[in-house]
């Protein structure tokens, strides 16, 4: 895993437990070895968007996912914030970006 978080974003703040959900749909929907690690990197954009990437290695098992941990997020931004989260999924990566806010917002 790698995270970077510059200095000067550290004030802003991610909804409660989504950050969680982000890392387990990584580890529940990957395999892992020691050959074929999960990659997962970290790190806020210039928009003020939390991005987690992932490479994706795909378990069998993802083809009867109901999708309820990033509908989750999804709801808990659009009852909290206007902004709401973007999901991505190309051949080789997964791709959650989620809006960040300052702190009385």
């Amino acid at each position: 895993m790698n995270i970077e978080i510059p200095t000067d974003k550290r004030f802003l703040l991610i909804i409660p437990l989504a950050m969680q959900l982000l890392i387990e749909n990584a580890i529940k929907h990957n395999i892992m070895t020691k050959s074929d690690p999960l990659i997962i990197d970290i790190f806020v954009d210039r928009n003020n968007y939390l991005n987690v990437i992932n490479n994706l290695q795909e378990r069998p098992s993802h083809l009867i996912s109901t999708g309820v941990g990033l509908k989750n997020i999804q709801n808990r931004y659009k009852l909290l914030i206007s902004k709401e989260p973007i999901f991505e999924k190309t051949k080789t990566r997964f791709i959650a970006k989620v809006p960040l806010v300052e702190k009385g917002v």
